[in-house]
Formats: C-alpha cells, sequence, structure tokens
C-alpha cells in the first residue's frame, strides 16, 4: 500500500497515537539493550533496565527477536570492560538466564506479574546456581566473591525491578489498544 508515495505496509493501518507508542517502545528496548549497556556502569541500572527491555521486547516484536536479544547486553558489557577477562566463561550462563527470564514470561501470558515474577525467581535460581557450581572452578579466588554476588542475589533485584519496569510500560501498550 502506497501512502503519499511511500510503502508503509502494516503501519499505515496504525492510529498516529498506537504508532508513537510502538516507535516509543521500540526505542526504549533498543536504548535499554543495545545503549546503555554501553554508558551506564551500575549492575542494578543496567541490569534493571536490560531486564525490562527484554520483557518488552518479548511482547513488542515476539520470541525469535527476544531471544536475539538475550545476548547483546552481555556481549556489549563484556567488549566495553565492564566484565572483567577472568569472567568471560560466565557469559553464556547470563545469556541462558535472560533467555530463561523471557521464556518463562512469555509462557505466563495470562497474568503477567505472576509471569514476570516466576521468570525473575527462576532466572535468580538458575544463575545463582550455576554460579554457585561453577565460579570456584574457572574464576580466580580475588574476583570469587565480585562474581558470586554478580551471578546471586542483584539477578533476582535488576529481574524484579526491570520485571516492574517493564509491566508498567506494558500499560501504555494496553491503553494505546
Amino acid at each position: 500500500m502506497k501512502v503519499n508515495g511511500s510503502s508503509f505496509g502494516n503501519v499505515v493501518s496504525l492510529s498516529q497515537p498506537k504508532l508513537l507508542l510502538k516507535i516509543f517502545l521500540s526505542v526504549f528496548v533498543l536504548t535499554s539493550v543495545f545503549i546503555l549497556p554501553f554508558y551506564i556502569h551500575n549492575q542494578i541500572v543496567t541490569g534493571s533496565l536490560v531486564n525490562a527491555g527484554l520483557l518488552v521486547s518479548v511482547s513488542l516484536f515476539g520470541m525469535p527477536t527476544a531471544l536475539g536479544l538475550c545476548i547483546v547486553p552481555s556481549i556489549i558489557a563484556f567488549m566495553r570492560g565492564l566484565l572483567p577477562m577472568a569472567f568471560a566463561p560466565i557469559l553464556p550462563f547470563i545469556m541462558m538466564g535472560n533467555i530463561l527470564f523471557i521464556s518463562i514470561f512469555n509462557a505466563l501470558p495470562k497474568n503477567k506479574i505472576v509471569g514476570a515474577v516466576v521468570a525473575s525467581v527462576a532466572k535468580f535460581i538458575f544463575l545463582y546456581c550455576m554460579g554457585q557450581l561453577f565460579l570456584s572452578h574457572i574464576i580466580v579466588s580475588n574476583l570469587l566473591q565480585k562474581a558470586s554476588l554478580m551471578m546471586g542475589w542483584f539477578q533476582l533485584i535488576t529481574a524484579l525491578l526491570g520485571a516492574g519496569v517493564a509491566l508498567s510500560i506494558l500499560k501504555l501498550k494496553q491503553v494505546g489498544k
């Protein structure tokens, strides 16, 4: 379909407020997943916003796209030096934790609050267990305490905070319908 000489596909069928909302949500996801890990070096802030971006992405773009986004923040954080080189072996676990997080959230669509809490707790348990099982074998002792903290309670805190942000943002999407 052509509108004013341009091809817009299904975007044409959206009203202006819905289109603006979709653009806002897309910008939020892209900013939280791609840009914030470059500039914000605080795990609570960055982790919470990345988790929010991942949950919004699964609701906005679907599982295939969200699954792809699950690996991006860890790679960016590692490339920017926010994670010490010794932490490289834990990156796949963080990525798998993100995949578990969005998968559980997506699988429990009836009650998004329950889905968000269950997904947050599951991500925490997974990362905490992987941290306890593997960190002592692959990370030198002077970094073990920092890695254990990073893979422990911070994961639950950032997942729950991110879920709260995502649910608030997704309410906007519901209002825009």
